[in-house]
């Protein structure tokens, strides 16, 4: 309405890597300017946080035209048991100039996880894809070091071994960073744009995930998300056998997921969870449904952001972009090659998976109760409830696809009340 929100001085500088290139800059702005030590404002409208130290006014990647594929990363993996940042999309204006849409979102750093966590930041560790400390403590870049080796040189599929790594590593976490990442085909990751972190100090088994000391993964910096082009979308990308890669100049960053997949137990778990992905947050009239969102709250700013800009743009050079007139053309492009990567990137990372381990196929399975008020039914790691992404309004009959020759597991979940008697078909 035109009203003053928030008003503060801060030091800001500039953010980012190849954004620094692009003409359309990120900025880091800080909170703990004197005689302030925050940002104290309700910056997200999906979180309760209202306390910032830094704040990141990102263009979008190294082109204005990877906008917004790291907030549809954000949007697609949001509710996954991955550590990840807010965003709200805004207006810049630079000394009163217009400067276009940019999205705010936390920095990815300890203060963070402090608050996410409510953790002191001098108890907090993060690390990069070297396992080279971010901030925080030398000792815990060992501890990761220490634990690769571990898993690397040991049988995965000895229990001492594997509850030796779950000890330290939040499993849980990890194979859905592995999933999130993979579905995306982020093609700037793997071999950069890697976050960890935990809590220094011991491992407590009893406190809870953030707290207990184990390690955990972030997504962040998803602009090369969706085949790697900013002005493309590739749904066929193998993005499972860069992340598996054995020889060459990055097989040293996958060593720590190659060392995990020797795990029986570890392999199928991620397979079934991946399938677990595909048939709901990952489902297809889920991730349009984001991708359409997000181009719709975009559509009454975007043709002047292109004017500023000029990109998208149609043009391959920039001596035809200088002449092109600035049109939403290249922007609804994307848009549908977005949709296309969204409908058809879910089987094709079940081809994938088939190609690297020899599956036979896919199978769907329906699973039906007899009555949704006297229970449910768990499929894996999806409990099938209205709550579910993906599922009509029924809820039952839901089918799904998963992989032949891995064990899936099945869970009847009585209602209070009610007991399971038995499965029928």
């Amino acid at each position: 309405d035109g009203s003053l929100g928030y008003s503060q001085y801060s030091r800001s500088r500039m953010h980012g890597g190849g954004s620094r290139q692009s003409t359309k800059k990120s900025f880091r702005l800080y909170g703990e300017t004197d005689p302030n030590k925050n940002f104290k404002y309700d910056f997200f409208e999906n979180s309760e946080l209202n306390k910032f130290k830094r704040i990141l006014a990102k263009s979008g990647g190294h082109r204005p035209d990877c906008f917004p594929r790291d907030d549809l990363g954000n949007l697609i993996t949001d509710g996954l048991d991955i550590d990840q940042q807010h965003f709200r999309h805004v207006i810049l204006f630079v000394n009163g100039e217009y400067w276009g849409i940019y999205s705010i979102k936390e920095r990815m750093d300890k203060y963070f996880f402090q608050n996410e966590y409510g953790i002191d930041d001098d108890d907090i560790t993060v690390l990069d894809q070297e396992y080279d400390v971010q901030d925080g403590h030398a000792a815990d870049s060992l501890q990761m070091d220490m634990l690769e080796d571990f898993i690397v040189f040991n049988d995965m599929n000895e229990p001492a071994n594997y509850e030796y790594v779950r000890e330290r590593m939040d499993i849980d976490n990890y194979i859905d960073y592995m999933a999130a990442e993979i579905f995306l085909s982020n093609e700037d990751w793997v071999y950069s744009n890697v976050v960890m972190w935990r809590r220094t100090g011991a491992y407590d088994d009893s406190d809870i995930p953030g707290h207990d000391g184990r390690f955990r993964w972030a997504t962040y910096d998803l602009d090369g998300a969706f085949g790697g082009s900013c002005a493309e979308a590739y749904y066929t990308v193998n993005t499972l056998e860069a992340a598996t890669v054995e020889t060459g100049t990055f097989s040293s960053y996958s060593r720590f997921f190659r060392g995990l997949l020797e795990s029986d137990e570890f392999k199928a778990a991620w397979i079934n969870r991946m399938c677990d992905l595909t048939n709901s947050w990952f489902e297809p009239v889920v991730t349009k449904g984001h991708i359409n969102g997000i181009y719709a709250n975009l559509a009454p700013e975007i043709m002047e952001n292109v004017d500023r800009w000029r990109y998208p743009s149609l043009a391959t050079n920039l001596a035809d972009r200088d002449l092109e007139t600035p049109s939403l053309a290249k922007w609804l492009e994307i848009q549908d090659k977005l949709n296309t990567f969204a409908e058809r990137r879910p089987r094709k990372i079940k081809e994938h998976i088939i190609l690297k381990w020899g599956y036979s196929d896919t199978s769907e399975i329906t699973v039906d109760v007899n009555d949704p008020a006297m229970g449910m039914v768990q499929v894996n790691t999806i409990l099938l409830n209205e709550e579910l992404p993906g599922v009509n309004s029924s809820v039952y009959p839901w089918t799904g696809s998963y992989m032949n020759d891995v064990s899936l597991p099945l869970i009847a979940v009585p209602l209070p009340g009610y007991r399971f008697v038995e499965w029928m078909e």
